[in-house]
């Protein structure tokens, strides 16, 4: 699968949702609704709908054999070169994305100028990162390519959203938390006027539900992972 493929439908997505007004929340619904459609949850159609044809795309394509093979040159090439603000996230999922570009629209800030990049993590974790980038450690990352390191994303995931809870208490605490974070680590970046954002991650994050009961992981940390599979890279101007 060609990067194109799937930055094309994360951007059409992400529009879509833009368009639409659909906040965080609905946000998050839409793709727990795509994963589990008979769960008991209301969101907007279409919305699913691209969703699901996202999740089918990740599904069939063939993964890079090994995190060496992951064509990350574009990605180091475009951070090395950049002339704004940058940041490298551990663990940065598709809701998150979203609302920093949802923020980033509601400060008059012109979406059609931002870009998603996309690859695929062969393991969605960050050693696969690490191995594609041929560092050792994030910090490593981080200092090579002079970006901030937040790493509280990927603590949070796993410290608080490891375990299963109800649905709806899931999602009102991934919107006051995980949504909360991650605006507040880079508001002041996005509300210089004519500042551009490079907001690089390693993996996402997936949801797993049983039932009402769902749960945030990543990697070999899912039973089958899929949105955590994919590393970001969202440029903003």
């Amino acid at each position: 699968m060609s990067n194109y493929e799937l930055e094309f439908q994360i951007r059409e997505i992400i529009i879509y949702a833009l368009k639409r007004r659909v906040k965080y929340e609905g946000f998050v619904k839409a793709i727990v609704k795509a994963l589990y459609p008979n769960l008991s949850i209301y969101a907007e159609p279409e919305l699913v709908r691209k969703l699901k044809a996202l999740i089918e795309l990740i599904n069939n394509t063939e993964k890079p054999k090994t995190p060496y093979d992951v064509p990350i040159e574009e990605a180091k090439q475009i951070t090395a070169n950049w002339k704004g603000s940058r940041y490298l996230v551990d663990d940065l999922g598709l809701p998150e994305i979203y609302e920093i570009l949802r923020y980033s629209m509601q400060l008059g800030r012109n979406i059609n100028l931002a870009r998603i990049l996309a690859f695929i993590n062969p393991w969605g974790n960050t050693a696969a990162f690490k191995l594609a980038f041929d560092e050792s450690s994030m910090r490593e990352i981080a200092s090579n390519y002079v970006t901030d390191f937040i790493r509280g994303q990927d603590e949070l995931v796993h410290e608080i959203f490891g375990k299963f809870m109800n649905i709806e208490d899931l999602i009102s605490s991934m919107n006051n938390k995980l949504r909360t974070n991650i605006i507040h680590l880079v508001k002041h970046d996005l509300e210089i006027k004519d500042n551009s954002l490079l907001i690089m991650a390693d993996h996402g994050y997936d949801i797993e539900c049983e039932s009402a009961m769902c749960r945030l992981c990543h990697g070999n940390g899912c039973i089958k992972p899929i949105f955590s599979l994919i590393t970001p890279l969202v440029i903003l101007r």
